[in-house]
C-alpha cells in the first residue's frame, strides 16, 4: 500500500515526536548540567543500556505517540525508563501515578516546632549525598538559630534556591531516606 504525502509527513512527525522524547529522557538521567537531571539522574534513575544506544529499540517498545497529549510515563517512579516499565500517559493519567507526597508544608508553616515538624536522623550525615548534606546543613543551622523547621521558602533563601518545588522535593527525597524524621522519631 502506497501512502500518500500526507500521511508520510504523519509517520514522520509521529517519529520525531518519540526522537524528541528519547533524546529528553537521555538528558534527564545522563547529563548533569541539564535542568531536570536533579529529578531523575540524581535520583538513580536512568535508560536502559539498549535504548541508551538505540532510538531505533526504544521506538519499537514504545511504538509512536498516541497523540499530542501523551508523554512518556514510568510505571514505577522510582524505576528506570527501561521495557516493561515505560507507558504512554495523559497528564492525568500521570498525576494518579506520582511519587508518594510527603505532606508538611502545612504543617512546618504552621505549627513550627510541634510533633509534626521534621528534624535529622540520627545518620543523617553519615549517608547523605553532597547536595544533601548542603540542605541538611541549611535546615540543622536554622533550627539552631531560630528553632523549629524552616518553611521551604526559607531554606530556598538560605541556600539560594529559586523554587519552593526543588525544596519540596529535597524534603520528600530526605524523608524517604530517613535523613530527615518527625521529630521524636529515630
Amino acid at each position: 500500500m502506497m501512502l500518500n504525502r500526507k500521511e508520510q509527513l504523519n509517520i514522520a512527525a509521529s517519529v520525531e515526536a518519540v526522537r524528541t522524547t528519547w533524546r529528553n529522557i537521555k538528558i534527564r538521567c545522563g547529563a548533569r548540567a541539564g535542568r531536570n537531571w536533579w529529578y531523575y539522574g540524581s535520583r538513580g534513575i536512568t535508560l536502559c543500556p539498549e535504548w541508551w544506544s538505540s532510538f531505533d529499540a526504544f521506538f519499537l517498545h514504545v511504538g509512536p505517540k498516541p497523540s499530542p497529549l501523551h508523554s512518556i510515563d514510568r510505571i514505577n517512579n522510582d524505576g528506570s525508563y527501561e521495557p516493561g516499565n515505560v507507558r504512554w500517559a495523559t497528564a492525568k493519567e500521570q498525576a494518579a501515578n506520582r511519587r508518594a507526597s510527603v505532606r508538611v508544608a502545612s504543617s512546618v508553616r504552621k505549627r513550627s516546632g510541634s510533633p509534626f515538624s521534621l528534624t535529622l536522623g540520627k545518620d543523617a550525615f553519615t549517608f547523605a549525598t553532597e547536595n544533601q548534606r548542603r540542605w541538611l546543613r541549611a535546615i540543622r543551622d536554622h533550627q539552631q538559630e531560630k528553632g523549629g523547621f524552616p518553611t521551604y521558602r526559607a531554606l530556598c533563601a538560605r541556600l539560594g534556591v529559586r523554587s519552593t518545588n526543588a525544596a519540596s522535593d529535597m524534603i520528600q527525597r530526605l524523608v524517604s531516606k530517613r535523613l530527615l524524621v518527625r521529630a521524636g522519631g529515630t
